[in-house]
């Protein structure tokens, strides 16, 4: 739980803010979460949709997908 807005607001507030500052590269925004419904992941990753993050993953997950992620974003997967 966040204490001023969750992580949905979070994540549009950054891409407005992006958008706003006319930035090139965008920041890569990984949402993990323990409660969330399929319209929730939706909101998330349809690029239809405000949110646009860039990764959704439900807890838990393994160490494994952990690395998955920092490695892809790093531009290191195999």
């Amino acid at each position: 739980q966040m204490p001023n807005m969750n992580g949905i607001e979070a994540c549009k507030r950054i891409r407005e803010i992006e958008l706003l500052e006319n930035r090139k590269k965008k920041l890569k925004i990984v949402v993990i979460t323990a409660n969330c419904t399929e319209e929730d992941r939706d909101e998330v990753m349809n690029p239809a949709k405000a949110c646009k993050a860039d990764y959704f993953y439900r807890k838990p997950f393994n160490l494994s997908d952990c690395q998955n992620i920092v490695q892809e974003i790093l531009g290191k997967k195999n």
